[in-house]
């Protein structure tokens, strides 16, 4: 009797102890499942006398010896673009390879509300297209990608990159930086619309998705682009409540490369008084436009603020649009008078001098 209870007791023991050493699936699920990741810029240092490259391969084993996966890595700049767990955020940033760890953020299109290029002719761009169309300028639009096979852009597209597929094709699934890039370099055909520099040599930069939102470490890296593409303008219709630091850097070194960066003021300004500046156009290096009517007056949309720094043509202005069409939409993206730069640039002006120049001969806001 006692050796049939023992017999009991000790299956009713393996019954209980087994699945303790050999965990179910479901228990292994549990354990494997991933962490939750950040996305995160990671600015890294460059001890003295180190390489570039060796400070890179530094801050790249920092990321990985916390389980993080480097998403980008920049040529111009100490940065990196990552995924990191979220519990080992603040391991990272006390890595004595890394200077700064900020979460990315989200960015989207400014909307626009471009008519027929009155724009243009309101700035004045068609009274010197007859010896001044911005003739191998190069202009860089940062936005949601071009539609290269436009009849009004063919001939001026040069070349891009997707930063939001990571492939060669930055096509324009959306269609704002169709319109965008009408606005400045439409041809000057005898059809359609024309650009304010209709000659212009056109690049596009595509980070912004089919839904017009995009991360600020895809905006960095088409500055990256920009500054080894040499690029002379970019122009970034889109903007944010708040930027990392790490793209404050980056304007400021893509301004040490001689590049023009213009980007709309934004369109949160209803209440019509207070700074209400988006991102980027609040950092000094970059130029921020505000939109007007065809009355000269601020459109009721158009943000204010003293980082304002000119005001054009940004209502009811009809540019291109993917597919070979025309439409009108409503914003500051930015407008006409911002776009007049490759105008100025291919006079040869020295680019320090450039911003005073346009001063004088614009309407100046804030």
């Amino acid at each position: 009797m006692h050796r049939y209870r023992a017999s009991i007791v000790f299956a009713l023991l393996t019954i209980l102890i087994i699945p303790l050493l050999t965990p179910s699936d479901s228990v292994v699920e549990a354990q494997s499942a991933p962490a939750a990741t950040s996305k995160v810029l990671v600015t890294y240092t460059q001890a003295p006398g180190a390489s570039a490259a060796t400070a890179r391969s530094d801050a790249e084993w920092a990321v990985g010896s916390v389980l993080g996966k480097v998403t980008h890595s920049y040529e111009s700049f100490a940065l990196l673009a990552a995924e990191v767990p979220a519990n080992s955020l603040g391991s990272l940033a006390n890595s004595p390879y890394i200077a700064r760890v900020e979460p990315d953020g989200i960015v989207k299109a400014t909307d626009l509300e471009l008519d027929n290029s009155w724009g243009v002719q309101r700035i004045g761009a068609g009274l010197v297209h007859a010896y001044n169309k911005g003739t191998g300028v190069k202009v860089a639009i940062v936005d949601t990608g071009v539609d290269m096979s436009h009849f009004e852009l063919d001939g001026n597209f040069v070349g891009g990159f997707d930063f939001v597929n990571g492939d060669s094709d930055p096509f324009d699934d959306n269609g704002h930086g169709t319109h965008v890039a009408g606005t400045v370099c439409a041809e000057d055909n005898e059809s359609g619309v024309v650009g304010v520099a209709p000659e212009c040599a056109l690049y596009a930069y595509k980070v912004l998705a089919s839904d017009g939102f995009g991360l600020w470490s895809d905006i960095v890296a088409a500055m990256d682009r920009a500054i080894i593409d040499d690029i002379d303008v970019v122009n970034m219709s889109l903007g944010g409540s708040s930027a990392p630091a790490a793209v404050r850097d980056a304007m400021i070194a893509a301004t040490d490369a001689w590049i023009l960066i213009v980007a709309s003021a934004g369109n949160e300004g209803f209440g019509g008084a207070g700074s209400t500046v988006g991102f980027p156009g609040v950092f000094p290096e970059v130029i921020a436009v505000a939109a007007t009517t065809q009355s000269d007056g601020r459109a009721s949309f158009s943000s204010t603020g003293p980082e304002v720094e000119l005001a054009a043509p940004g209502f009811g202005i009809t540019s291109s649009v993917p597919g070979g069409g025309f439409a009108s939409f409503s914003g500051d993206s930015p407008p006409s008078q911002g776009h007049r730069w490759p105008l100025l640039m291919s006079q040869d002006l020295e680019r320090s001098s450039l911003r005073r120049v346009f001063r004088m001969r614009m309407a100046t806001a804030g």
